[in-house]
């Protein structure tokens, strides 16, 4: 299973993993309606994203990546709007840059 990032609260799973800069993630849709994702251009390469309706034994499933230096914000919108935590959609820990390339002088 890779990077998963829920469309209801903005966690990442596995527990305790969490995205770098230019990582591949799936958004995971665990409800029973297709949800429309937009606004999400400042993190990701997409600025938006169809992710299908979940079953009731695995969510719905839309591939995505972070940009490699995202300005953010990493926050998004939502049609229908499942969010269902406190606050405006977000990822719920913004990447970092992980392993960047770097230039040596």
């Amino acid at each position: 299973m890779g990077l998963e990032v829920s469309i209801q609260n903005g966690s990442v799973s596995p527990s305790g993993d969490s995205l770098t800069y230019g990582c591949d993630f799936s958004w995971a849709n665990p409800t029973n309606k297709k949800v429309k994702l937009s606004g999400c251009g400042g993190f990701c390469t997409a600025d938006e994203y169809e992710v299908p309706a979940g079953t009731a034994t695995n969510p719905g499933l839309a591939a995505a990546q972070i940009l490699e230096d995202p300005p953010g914000p990493f926050t998004f919108s939502e049609d229908p709007n499942e969010w269902n935590a406190p606050g405006t959609p977000r990822i719920s820990v913004n990447p970092f840059p992980g392993n960047q390339r770097r230039e040596v002088a």
